[in-house]
């Protein structure tokens, strides 16, 4: 059966793939309650005559939170859990397993609307932003010569972030 077989590539995966399953869950969590907050502070009535009662609020921010604090775990363990499985079946690590996973990420977004056609736009969308971030190196820095003509005074301070000595370049 199908599952017998993903069991069998998740369990060929090891502690790895559970630390990194684990790791994007929490991470997507946190995004999650950051803006989940954001949205239901932003969403409170500005004038008491609008609200309903403060525990009715509450309940209503603290279900926002909760919301979009699962699904943005949801996000993310599917995302790493669409790339995991995608470089054990491929055989390789590459950008299109990254994109793989953007495109199955984006697939919860079909779910929660309940429409396909906004997994259809965020599929392609996820998956185009996957294979940018891959492109650039998995940074939005530029290189190192890029920085020196910007910042020359700050340069050995990239060089630490980098990690890297002035003598490699």
């Amino acid at each position: 059966s199908p599952w017998a077989r993903a069991a069998v590539i998740f369990k060929r995966m090891g502690v790895d793939a559970t630390e990194r399953l684990l790791g994007a869950s929490m991470v997507g969590g946190m995004a999650g309650f950051v803006t989940g907050s954001l949205r239901s502070v932003l969403s409170e009535p500005m004038f008491k005559s609008q609200m309903t009662t403060k525990a009715g609020m509450n309940l209503k921010s603290y279900s926002v939170v909760a919301t979009q604090t699962a699904m943005f775990a949801g996000i993310g363990a599917v995302f790493v859990g669409g790339t995991i499985v995608a470089e054990n079946v491929r055989g390789k690590d590459d950008m299109y397993n990254h994109m793989i996973g953007a495109c199955l990420a984006g697939s919860l977004f079909a779910m929660k609307s309940g429409t396909i056609q906004s997994g259809a736009i965020a599929c392609p969308l996820l998956a185009f932003t996957a294979a940018a971030v891959d492109y650039s190196g998995s940074t939005i820095r530029g290189s190192r010569e890029q920085f020196a003509k910007k910042h020359p005074g700050l340069l050995a301070r990239f060089d630490i972030e980098e990690g890297t000595t002035p003598r490699e370049h």
